[in-house]
């Protein structure tokens, strides 16, 4: 079973390339440690990091997409 944040990359790879020069990473690594719960909780923060890199990779973030694909990315490590 992978956890919510690699799950969240799997999905996201669909949409943008390898995540690289970011904090992308490090960001899936903690949300795996935090697990499906404590991702439920910090979902606001989830949703900071992922605006950031949009805005930084200059690419559209549309927030109501991104809290599915998190919605998803953590059903997904429960399964």
């Amino acid at each position: 079973m992978a956890g919510p944040g690699t799950e969240l990359t799997k999905l996201l790879s669909y949409f943008t390339k390898k995540p690289s020069g970011c904090s992308c990473v490090a960001h899936a690594k903690l949300m795996d440690a935090w697990g499906p719960d404590r991702c439920e909780d910090e979902r606001e923060t989830i949703l900071g990091w992922l605006e950031e890199e949009a805005r930084k990779k200059k690419i559209p973030f549309f927030r109501y997409l991104a809290n599915i694909a998190i919605t998803k990315a953590i059903t997904n490590s429960r399964k």
